[in-house]
């Protein structure tokens, strides 16, 4: 199968953020947070919502089950790197996280890396010209970065985290082929 994704996603949670202390207030257990996160946003989109991030980008079993039996299709995880179409956990993806470090070049070597070994790249951002916050980047790093993926149209596909999923599944023999997680 000749797919090479780019994802793009934003979803932060209390828990990444770390608003728990900041803000008293009761919080959910897991499976309650899981459950409820993934209703109120298709609430407000008005569409599904398939991909999970997960509080802190650290996934356990637990939360991986949480996240398949909830109906999420896949769970993004905070681990650097690429996912390989032939082979990867759904409940585990990689991706490479854009900071207040991330140049455009590096981020280039990522797609360029992706479209050469044909392999899955899933980029995340949590916030443009933030001051003070970490994983925050440049609006001219990443339109320096845009202009590269444009000028590799052709190569790649920018696709979703679920239309990617989607796509793979489409290529699969049939049986469940993401088991739950022990």
């Amino acid at each position: 199968m000749r797919s090479k994704g780019l994802v793009r996603t934003t979803k932060l949670t209390r828990g990444l953020l770390g608003l728990a202390e900041e803000y008293p207030v009761n919080h959910l257990e897991q499976g309650e947070e899981v459950a409820k996160s993934k209703l109120v946003i298709e609430k407000e989109l008005g569409r599904p919502c398939r991909s999970y991030s997960y509080p802190g980008g650290e996934p356990t079993p637990e939360l991986m089950n949480l996240a398949r039996n909830t109906g999420y299709t896949s769970a993004r995880t905070i681990h650097p790197g690429f996912n390989y179409f032939h082979h990867f956990e759904p409940y585990a993806l990689k991706c490479q996280v854009w900071d207040e470090w991330t140049t455009a070049r590096i981020a280039d070597k990522w797609v360029d890396e992706a479209v050469s070994k044909n392999l899955w790249l899933i980029e995340v951002f949590h916030a443009m010209n933030l001051p003070h916050y970490p994983y925050s980047c440049s609006e001219s790093a990443l339109e320096e970065h845009l202009s590269h993926i444009r000028s590799r149209q052709g190569e790649l596909d920018n696709l979703t985290v679920s239309e990617t999923i989607e796509r793979i599944r489409g290529s699969l023999p049939s049986g469940p082929p993401f088991p739950t997680v022990s």
